[in-house]
């Protein structure tokens, strides 16, 4: 039964992978909003009773800008963390001496009253 599930899905992604290549939509933004736009006047009149506004897809240069920004700020942020690996590696460290000295106290005083 699994079998023929994993089957069918793999049927139907293959077509929708198909199809939506025979559009158009992996090759061009411009192409991919014209399909949209054409969609969505198709749809509109069957689903006018559907209170939902489908929003405007955001212009090329907008994606382009907030791609931009994401990308610098993963830049910077990798940068920072780099820069502060050794400070990182100085606390854990103290951290562990501070651990296993407080563990060998305790087992020393722990030895010492008994």
């Amino acid at each position: 039964m699994g079998i023929i599930r994993f089957g069918t899905k793999v049927v139907l992604m293959s077509g929708v992978c198909y199809v939506t290549s025979q559009y158009g939509i992996w090759r061009d933004s411009r192409r991919s909003e014209e399909i949209y736009k054409e969609i969505y006047t198709f749809l509109a009149p069957h689903i006018k009773e559907v209170p939902l506004e489908i929003p405007e897809l955001p212009k090329s240069s907008e994606v382009s800008s907030a791609a931009r920004v994401y990308w610098n700020r993963g830049v910077v942020s990798s940068a920072e963390f780099i820069a502060n690996v050794p400070l990182y590696c100085y606390n854990l460290a103290e951290k562990g001496v501070v651990y296993v000295s407080n563990v060998l106290s305790d087992n020393s005083t722990g030895e010492q009253k008994q």
